[in-house]
């Protein structure tokens, strides 16, 4: 069974055929590659998401333990914020900060290899949680100073 070759094709050379060979893999490659990595940047996006929710839901039911402590309800406001933060916290310092300064740090340090990436975005997703936690804590403070 015979092929139809356009007169363009019938009339090229075999190293210009080469080299137009050579052009269409690399397209295919760059678009492979531009695809690899869009496919990156979402699963990306989601570590960086999905670790900052992990983390809020996490931070969330440490402050539920903290206020079904016994004795909590009879301390007074400010006590009970020390113990919610206790509660939220690696030797004083927030949860969802540490887990965001050691993914980001880790990332810097090429430590965790082909996973760089993604100890980056759970780095990312981290400060992202304790962002959102600390400006709106703050946020209810400003609105107990003003009433």
């Amino acid at each position: 069974m015979a092929i139809a070759l356009s007169p363009q094709l019938q009339s090229a050379s075999a190293p210009e055929l080469r080299d137009e060979l050579i052009k269409i893999k690399q397209r295919e490659q760059k678009a492979k590659k531009e695809k690899q990595e869009a496919s990156e940047r979402v699963i990306s996006d989601v570590i960086a998401v999905g670790g900052a929710g992990v983390l809020s839901w996490y931070l969330g039911g440490k402050e539920q333990e903290a206020r079904k402590a016994e004795g909590f309800d009879g301390l007074s406001e400010e006590d009970q914020t020390k113990k919610i933060h206790e509660a939220q916290s690696i030797a004083g310092f927030d949860i969802d900060l540490v887990v965001g300064i050691a993914g980001i740090g880790l990332a810097m340090t090429d430590m965790a290899g082909q996973y760089d990436d993604m100890l980056n975005a759970l780095g990312v997703g981290g400060l992202a949680a304790y962002a959102s936690r600390a400006a709106y804590q703050r946020g209810l403070k400003k609105e107990e100073t003003q009433e």
